[in-house]
């Protein structure tokens, strides 16, 4: 069940002019050059190990995934990933070696229970990676304002206290450049890759026999490039073996701000949502 991480082509092209724009606009420079699994934590399984409730939850939340991806048809389903760290190259081929082999052994690994369920919408997972200098250090910030202006508008924010949505009328063929992209891929956060993110796979394998550090990447609210009060950061750290199984699973049923609250407090990385429970209708699609 092997995957490459894809090269959004055709998309691409689109995004980083929005990302150059963007930087012209706030007076940043922009390089004219072009764009240059893990397993599981040991650590984190026997967190889970001892967590049977949270297990639960999450078995429920991957299960109502796969009814929700089935009914609704979604021939892909995954994240955007924006590289914002340019400097070390043979730091980020590794990195583009193991993103999809980690992805894809936590979606293996996951509960008995889900493992069959998840696997028949496994092979629509696609983690499209937007590569090039226009994005080169952004923050959070930037790259919510990239995303947010390159997919459809939030369902919702046409009342926000941005000058530039007033009067957008919300609708999704017309609020970004990416509004075709699969509902399954049009997510209300997107993922990030900065210096620490790729770092944070390099000691994976000399660590992993005592109990491992958790390669992450960084999950950014698109809302964060609004001027609404959210609640919290607007960005976090997710582990990469949940990405699909845990995270993307979540991300269907619960608010970013309640997702946020799940984060471990002692590693500063999300893993399951814990016993937080979802603010918001399960029957809500939250697609961008």
């Amino acid at each position: 069940m092997e995957r490459k991480v894809e090269e959004v082509r055709h998309q691409t092209s689109r995004i980083l002019h929005e990302a150059r724009t963007w930087r012209a606009a706030h007076g940043i420079a922009v390089n004219d050059a072009g764009g240059l699994a893990w397993p599981p934590s040991p650590a984190a399984d026997a967190h889970d190990h001892d967590h049977d409730h949270d297990d639960n939850v999450s078995l429920a939340n991957m299960q109502q995934l796969v009814r929700r991806v089935e009914a609704a048809q979604w021939a892909e389903i995954g994240f955007l990933v924006f590289r914002t760290y340019y400097a070390d190259e043979p730091l980020w081929e590794r990195f583009q070696q193991r993103f999809g082999e980690v992805v894809d052994r936590g979606i293996v690994g996951a509960p008995a229970a889900a493992a069959g369920l998840l696997a028949r919408i496994s092979g629509r997972v696609k983690l499209p990676l937007v590569s090039d200098y226009a994005l080169v250090d952004l923050g959070p910030g930037g790259i919510a304002h990239i995303y947010r202006d390159s997919v459809s508008n939030l369902d919702g924010d046409s009342d926000s206290d941005s000058e530039e949505e007033q009067g957008d009328d919300g609708d999704d063929d017309e609020g970004g450049h990416l509004a075709s992209l699969d509902p399954g891929l049009r997510m209300p956060m997107c993922i990030m890759v900065d210096e620490e993110c790729l770092r944070s796979m390099t000691g994976e394998e000399e660590e992993e026999e005592g109990g491992g550090a958790v390669p992450y990447v960084k999950a950014v609210d698109v809302r964060l490039a609004t001027n609404k009060d959210l609640g919290y950061s607007g960005s976090f750290k997710v582990a990469v073996g949940r990405l699909m199984s845990h995270f993307y699973a979540a991300l269907q049923f619960y608010e970013p701000v309640d997702i946020s609250a799940a984060v471990d407090k002692s590693t500063g990385i999300w893993t399951d949502m814990g016993s937080v429970q979802p603010s918001n209708n399960a029957e809500e699609v939250n697609t961008v």
